[in-house]
């Protein structure tokens, strides 16, 4: 079974950590994390079509 996190950053990881500095605006930081959580959401849509077709298989 495929493990769920492959593929995955870390979700505290933010661009100035990938940076290795504190250089980046709040502006910068929120842009990154916007983009992390529109990435998540696309993950969960693929897993959640996954299931739904597991399910399907099963009934």
């Amino acid at each position: 079974m495929p493990n769920a996190n492959h593929g995955m950053r870390s979700l505290s990881s933010t661009s100035s950590d990938v940076k290795g500095g504190d250089n980046t605006s709040p502006q910068g930081e929120i842009m990154e994390i916007h983009s992390q959580v529109l990435r998540i959401i696309e993950k969960l849509g693929q897993m959640s079509a996954i299931l739904e077709t597991i399910e399907t298989r099963s009934c």
